[in-house]
């Protein structure tokens, strides 16, 4: 990644941190990404015991998971997915049919997501990455469209528009039900971590630099003998997966499943707007997004009508509001706020 040199009248010009000092920050980072996952992990504790405030952080991390498994594809190698659905989705009906006609614990049920997702991936990339741009990301939009009237036909497997109810074990963690909200919260945060982690190793890797190379200069990629279409539908696989992983979560948390809230174009738009509030390009972005997301639509909710149109409608005009005054998202105020700090201490010294 290129880094801009400025000078300013009178001044040297600024240098990037060398590698050496950048190798000192990362255990500091790491340290401070320990941390805040310990905070967070503790938040029920002592913070927020009450069922409803858990149930507002299993949402959270819920969706950071889901925003960081779309911004993996559009984030890092530029593929934007309007129907990111189709790969949640998939992953919540696969735990669901699993769980629902077999009756064996959907522990097994989450590995049986994420592969189930990215088998929707690779065969959405075979035709999809033949086009770019626009074009794929409509193809996914109509995947998810396909996936959601079959699964409203398939009333035998599916359970229909009316959707499936999974069996009741509660106390029962074998079948991944507890007695509150609190270890499938815990279970959850692990995931994202374990998504940031692999996100991170990813980066600095030479599959990192491939992602970036097919993102930013596609056809001095191609010229440098970069397998754009194999790059591509890797990340498009691996996203997928985590995607389906996540949305697994989602339906074994509500013990439920339909094919609106599995498929619907909310629950694509809710990855999209999670990755863009929190920030384009950056790793936390997506989590920060999640958190101010579903806040964002709880306050929509207090003034939600019979159909929920209101709700949508406030969280929606909140969100483009942000877009248009903070295009690089909460991470971009972030480095705006400590850019500035940091010069106004210069000047003091």
């Amino acid at each position: 990644m290129s880094t801009d040199i400025s000078r300013d009248a009178g001044t040297a010009p600024v240098t990037p941190p060398s590698p050496a000092a950048r190798s000192r920050r990362t255990p500091a980072k790491a340290a401070g990404a320990v941390l805040v996952l310990l905070i967070c992990a503790s938040l029920p504790l002592w913070a927020f015991p009450d069922d409803y405030s858990v149930g507002i952080l299993m949402q959270i991390a819920i969706y950071a998971g889901y925003g960081l498994s779309w911004h993996l594809l559009a984030g890092y190698t530029g593929q934007y997915a309007f129907g990111h659905a189709a790969f949640f989705g998939a992953g919540a009906y696969v735990m669901a049919i699993f769980s629902y006609h077999t009756g064996l614990s959907p522990w097994l049920g989450l590995g049986l997501a994420a592969i189930g997702a990215a088998v929707v991936g690779l065969l959405v990339g075979l035709i999809a990455l033949r086009v770019s741009g626009l074009f794929f990301g409509l193809i996914t939009f109509g995947t998810a469209l396909m996936l959601g009237v079959a699964a409203n036909q398939l009333v035998g497997l599916t359970g229909g528009a009316a959707g499936l109810s999974l069996p009741l074990h509660l106390g029962d963690a074998g079948m991944m039900q507890f007695d509150t909200q609190v270890p499938l919260y815990e279970i959850t945060l692990v995931i994202v971590a374990g998504y940031l982690l692999l996100t991170w190793a990813l980066l600095r890797s030479r599959l990192g630099l491939l992602f970036r190379s097919v993102r930013d200069d596609p056809v001095a990629a191609d010229a440098s003998g970069v397998n754009i279409r194999g790059v591509r539908l890797g990340a498009l696989c691996l996203s997928a997966a985590m995607a389906g992983l996540i949305g697994a979560i989602y339906a074994q948390s509500l013990l439920f499943i339909d094919p609106e809230s599995a498929f619907g174009l909310t629950q694509s738009v809710n990855a999209i707007f999670t990755a863009i509030i929190g920030g384009m390009g950056s790793l936390f972005g997506p989590v920060l997004g999640a958190a101010v997301f579903v806040l964002l639509r709880e306050v929509g909710m207090t003034i939600s009508d019979g159909d929920g149109v209101y709700s949508v409608l406030f969280y929606s005009t909140v969100v483009f509001v942000f877009i248009m005054v903070a295009p690089k998202g909460l991470v971009g105020i972030g480095r705006r706020l400590f850019g500035l700090v940091r010069r106004d201490a210069g000047k003091r010294e």
